[in-house]
């Protein structure tokens, strides 16, 4: 087995092994990632740039180590840096839910890394390659080009950037692909809603989310409870809060597949990195405890893929069958659409509009 495969190989087993605390350092991983992001103001969506800051961050040799370390507690390392450093960018890569590739020669693998095509639109990304044989995905960013919010120093300190041994724990299910894995996934966010509010397993957290909430209320002056949610999810658009990251990918069998990383709202908060099931899960958790009742609304919002289910966000309801009236206070609407994505997308804008989508399905959570 040549360096090249070796690390084909312990890629697969870092990002895909059958050790569920694998997915808690991959957890950790984005983390590191998104505050880094975060103090570097990259935008949101800005893959390529993204990638660049990553890559030179870890040029400098300290950050390497404290990247190294925290890679290694999901895999052994080698001791050969030929074979060590590409496993760690590529580890990193498949954890911000990127497409990798492993190039280079047997002796000297490096890891090409891609986004798809509409993401490199949508980031303004010119430089970029087409590569055949991936359709939909390009080749964006190298450890050689510059990035305009990289300031060439070096110093970022990644372990204290985030508490690198805080607890945390990760379950694991398969879901099948298709519609019926589409349902599946609604079953347990809705699954996890429930359990949120009715769990002891929760109770730290929950007093977290209220502790933000109070604090996100007195800071934006909010007194009226028809206001709540638009200042919640004005919050939750602001990229320093919580910042959008694609899903992690993870390498099986010489292929990418995708994960679904569904986190609670108190680790959402702590962690600051999540994807569009996350920040809708952490809607329907602090709506039910508002009072509100709430639908998960699974759609279809990409026109190239217009039959394919691509995104999650709520429906929220003011008549619910607990009793609580009145209307949304923005909207004026008894039923109001949040969508943190979406908001984030037209930079805090967009609160109670639905997004363009081509089909749909709702599960009503409470």
């Amino acid at each position: 087995m040549n360096n090249k495969q070796l690390v084909a190989k312990l890629l697969e087993e870092q990002s895909a092994g059958s050790d569920r605390d694998n997915d808690v350092v991959i957890g950790k991983m984005r983390a590191v990632a998104g505050n880094l992001f975060k103090r570097y103001g990259v935008p949101e969506f800005d893959y390529q740039s993204e990638l660049e800051t990553l890559s030179h961050a870890f040029s400098n040799d300290e950050n390497y180590k404290k990247a190294k370390k925290l890679v290694g507690q999901s895999v052994d390392f080698t001791g050969d840096d030929r074979i060590d450093r590409p496993l760690i960018i590529g580890a990193f890569a498949l954890a911000l839910g990127n497409v990798i590739k492993i190039g280079g020669d047997g002796n000297n693998p490096i890891i090409v890394q891609y986004v798809e095509k509409n993401f490199a639109a949508k980031s303004g990304i010119s430089d970029f390659q087409i590569v055949d044989g991936l359709g939909g995905w390009v080749a964006v960013g190298n450890s050689s080009s510059s990035s305009k919010y990289w300031d060439g120093h070096g110093k970022v300190n990644v372990e204290k950037q985030i508490n690198l041994n805080r607890p945390s724990r990760a379950n694991r299910e398969e879901i099948p692909p298709g519609s019926e894995g589409i349902k599946r996934t609604a079953k347990k966010m809705k699954e996890l809603t429930l359990q949120y509010l009715q769990d002891d397993f929760f109770a730290n957290d929950r007093k977290l989310l209220h502790g933000w909430a109070r604090n996100v209320l007195k800071k934006k002056g909010v007194t009226d409870r028809s206001d709540y949610m638009k200042a919640f999810a004005d919050e939750l658009s602001d990229p320093l809060v919580v910042r959008y990251m694609k899903d992690p990918t993870y390498l099986y069998k010489n292929a990418i597949q995708s994960k679904e990383f569904l986190t609670i709202p108190g680790k959402l908060l702590d962690t600051g990195v999540g994807d569009c099931d996350c920040l809708c899960n952490f809607v329907s958790c602090i709506s039910a405890m508002c009072g509100l009742g709430v639908t998960i609304r699974i759609a279809g919002c990409n026109q190239a893929r217009k039959k394919s289910y691509s995104h999650v966000y709520n429906l929220l309801h003011y008549n619910n069958e607990n009793g609580t009236g009145g209307v949304d206070g923005f909207t004026g609407e008894k039923d109001v659409f949040v969508d943190v994505v979406y908001q984030k997308r037209m930079q805090g804008k967009g609160y109670g509009i639905e997004p363009r989508r081509f089909i749909f399905f709702d599960t009503r959570v409470i």
